[in-house]
Order: structure tokens, then C-alpha cells, then sequence
């Protein structure tokens, strides 16, 4: 399958960095240095530009306890990146960068060229680059369609210039006046004569999340309209009714943006990508005053939306940040994946390849990962092959953390014929189902033997 469709399960395992290490005496703490009055706390924000090709975006929070936030976001065509968080220290002109990328420590030595009012610039040896940092000044929220200005209290700054970093979320004027265009994050830098201010621009901040529901029920160009203007990818879904956009978003709250749409182009499930330092309680508690409570199952939240002429649930997954908006009444995680299996199960080898594609590293291990089967009870997919016999022998599906034995006797017992505990029968086509544990993984495996 594309790549891209790795990116989100890759998100899901590796991209959650933690802090490392905490600075417990007055030395640790951010003081100034000799050569400004000004202190290195605070945050910083790094321009590096927007491209067709690549977008690129970095800010940090350096707090006074010694830790710091990252949120280095990268997009481009191939896909999305997003990290960290972690631990700083001061000694002298030097400042250490401890963080955590793809399980593995890295360590950051900056060396500080000067802390200014507004600017810091540092030095990084390990690759000889220079950087200059812009201190962010203030958060402002708006509303798509909203205008409003910077207001610095600093009466020696006097602007000369003004820049939007995402000019299709903010865009401002040479007067200095920003325009809200549509949702998202935006940074404004401001320069004078004694620095480059910034302003952070969040566009409808406050209803983000719970404005996804209303998508649901409209065509894609609605969508189309709203993040057209992101990188994005487009294709099936894995089953022959559903395709998908999927957007890489710079944008601070999320990385990723699926739209699942039928055959008619009505968006009928969404999917969205948390960056990984978000709250995911904050997160829910932005539904409360939009959505009635029904239950908890796991660390699935849902809810019912009162504003749509149908009922939507919305799905929380806590531990890897994805949110899911779909119908109620249509939608069956476990129906539809089985429906996926049962369509797969029923190929030639000549079939398959010429619908998912088989490389030669796949013929070499003997299977091959499908990633598009992703929902709040399946991870992905592995189809197994007999070259020699010209045929697939077996699929497995790996299930999410939160999914039971029980969970998984309760869909296939009524669905199925259970031959003895834990497995099952279905003649359309053959198949014989069981359930087992991974134990180098923790996860419950679904199998299907291919008996045709």
C-alpha cells in the first residue's frame, strides 16, 4: 500500500516523546545572561517557510522549571512529522536540548550567540547552523472572517513590517491588520528596528474539534473547499464504497485530517490526528456543551450530536489522540473490516496485486501490511501468501489495546458459526476465524484461515 498510509499508525506507536529529565536546583533555572537583560524563558518561534513541496514549522516554550515543549511539524507529500518535548539546562553561554525522537535520547547542545528582547540567536556546532529564534508575544483568537491588530506595549517598537507564516489561514495587510480566512494556526512576525515580535493567530480556537461534525452529510468539495490548499493524498479506502482525502496540516492542535466519502462524494466518517502534547481531557471536556454523555466503553468516549438530522457518535481515543466522527446507525468497526477480509479472501494472488500491489520485499517475508483497516477495533492487516500455490492462505488483523476476547466472541458469535472457544466458521467464502494473543505485542490477533 502507499506509504502514507504508515503515517498515522506510526503516529499512533512511535511519535509520543516524553519529558527526560527535570532541573531540581537554582542553577537549572533560566536566568539571564550577561550579554542581555533578557531572559531565555518563554516562547520562541522559528520562521522557516512554506513551500509546494515541503512545509515546515517549529516553535518551543522554554519554561522556567527546566522543561520545555517542541512542536517540530514537518508535511510533505510522502507524509507527516511531529515531535517533542523535553528537558533543558543553561550553563553559561550553552543550552542543552534533552528529548526523546522515535525511542531513541537525543541530546541538543546549543551554544547562545544573544538573547535579546525579541530575538535569541544560537548556534548549533553538531551541524554548524546558525539559528534565530523570535519571541512570541501574545495568542490572539479569532473567527474566520474576523479582523483585528497587534497591540505592543513596548513604545520603542515601532513595526515596519508585517509577515503571516500561513497566509491561507491569516493574512495581514501592510497596515499591520490580520484577516482571519479559515481554521487554523497562523504566526504573524512583526519587525522593527530593534527586533522581529510574533503573534500567534489561532482561527476559531475555541469550537475547532466539534466544527468537524458539521461535514458530516456533505459532499467532499465542501471539505474540498475548507483544506484543499493542504497536502493531501487520495484514494480507496480498502472497500470498493469508500475513498479517502487524507490532509497533512500544519497546524498546532492537529497533524492529520481523514474524510472518508461514499461513491456519491458524501463524507460519511472523519478521522482527525491530535498532535501529540494536547490534552486529549481538554480535548473532550470542548464537547460537553455540544454533545449529550451516553457512555464510556474503555477509553472510548461517545457522545450524540443534538444539530444534525442524524445521530453522529464521536469516539475519543485517549491514548493515541485520534478522534472519530461517524454515524451510528451505519457504522460497524467489526463489519466493516470482516466485509474488507471476506473481499480479500476471495482474491488470486494476480487479483491482489493488481488491487494493493505486492513488491519484492513481499514476496521475500511471504506477506504483506495493509494499513488502511485502521479504526477503534483493528489496527491493521497482514495477508498471507502461498506463491507456490498461487493463492492467499491466511489474514490477520490486529486489534487495539482496549479490545477483549469477550469484545471479539460477542461480533463473530453472531456473525459466525463458533466451531469451539475463541473460534469460528463462515462459508462465504470458507473461513475458518481464531482468536489469539501476541505476546511480544500484548494485542489480540484475529485470524482467518482461507480453507476455499
Amino acid at each position: 500500500m502507499n506509504t502514507n498510509y504508515q503515517t498515522m499508525v506510526k503516529l499512533f506507536a512511535v511519535f509520543a516523546v516524553i519529558l527526560l529529565i527535570s532541573c531540581n536546583n537554582d542553577e537549572n533555572i533560566p536566568q539571564n545572561h550577561s550579554e542581555s537583560s533578557e531572559p531565555v524563558a518563554g516562547e520562541w518561534y522559528m520562521y522557516q517557510g512554506i513551500s509546494d513541496n515541503l512545509q515546515r514549522r517549529t516553535y518551543f516554550e522554554l519554561k522556567r522549571d527546566g522543561s520545555y515543549l517542541v512542536c517540530k511539524a514537518e508535511v510533505t507529500r510522502e507524509g507527516a512529522v511531529d515531535y517533542g518535548s523535553g528537558s533543558y539546562t543553561l550553563n553559561g553561554k550553552s543550552m542543552k536540548l534533552s528529548y526523546k525522537m522515535y525511542e531513541t535520547s537525543k541530546t541538543d547542545e546549543y551554544i547562545i550567540r544573544s538573547v535579546g528582547k525579541y530575538d535569541m540567536h544560537l548556534f548549533l556546532p553538531s551541524i554548524q547552523q546558525e539559528e534565530i529564534d523570535y519571541r512570541i508575544i501574545e495568542t490572539k483568537y479569532m473567527k474566520v472572517g474576523e479582523i483585528a491588530n497587534a497591540l505592543i506595549s513596548d513604545s520603542e517598537f515601532i513595526p515596519d513590517s508585517y509577515k503571516s507564516d500561513d497566509e491561507r489561514v491569516v493574512e495581514v495587510d501592510k497596515g499591520g491588520t490580520f484577516h482571519a480566512l479559515r481554521q487554523g494556526t497562523a504566526y504573524i512576525l512583526i519587525h522593527s528596528s530593534i527586533g522581529t515580535a510574533v503573534v500567534r493567530v489561532v482561527v476559531e480556537a475555541d469550537t475547532y474539534i466539534e466544527n468537524f461534525v458539521k461535514y458530516m452529510g456533505e459532499n467532499i468539495r465542501i471539505a474540498t473547499n475548507a483544506y484543499g490548499v493542504n497536502t493531501y493524498y487520495e484514494g480507496p479506502f480498502g472497500r470498493d464504497d469508500l475513498n479517502q482525502r487524507w490532509y497533512f496540516l500544519i497546524d498546532d492542535l492537529i497533524s492529520e485530517l481523514v474524510f472518508l466519502y461514499d461513491q456519491d462524494g458524501i463524507i460519511n466518517h472523519i478521522m482527525l490526528q491530535l498532535r501529540y502534547y494536547q490534552d486529549v481531557e481538554q480535548v473532550k471536556k470542548a464537547f460537553y456543551d455540544h454533545y449529550l454523555y451516553e457512555k464510556e466503553v474503555g477509553y472510548l468516549c461517545l457522545y450524540s450530536s443534538e444539530k444534525t438530522a442524524r445521530k453522529v457518535q464521536i469516539k475519543i481515543d485517549e491514548e493515541t489522540g485520534i478522534i472519530h466522527f461517524y454515524y451510528a446507525s451505519d457504522y460497524d468497526p467489526f463489519a466493516e473490516v470482516d466485509n474488507l477480509v471476506k473481499k480479500v479472501a476471495a482474491m488470486t494472488i494476480t487479483e491482489f496485486d493488481s488491487n494493493y500491489g505486492i513488491t519484492d520485499e513481499d514476496r521475500n517475508q511471504g506477506f504483506k501490511i495493509i494499513y488502511d483497516v485502521y479504526n477503534e477495533v483493528f489496527t491493521h492487516m497482514i495477508v498471507y501468501f502461498d506463491f507456490a500455490k498461487e493463492k492467499i492462505i491466511e489474514i490477520d488483523l490486529l486489534t487495539q489495546d482496549s479490545v477483549s476476547m469477550d469484545d471479539l466472541d460477542s461480533w463473530y458469535g453472531q456473525h459466525y458459526i463458533m466451531t469451539k472457544e475463541h473460534s469460528y466458521m463462515n462459508d462465504t467464502p470458507r473461513l475458518h476465524v481464531r482468536f489469539d494473543q501476541n505476546t511480544d505485542f500484548g494485542l489480540l490477533v484475529v485470524s482467518y484461515y482461507i480453507t476455499k
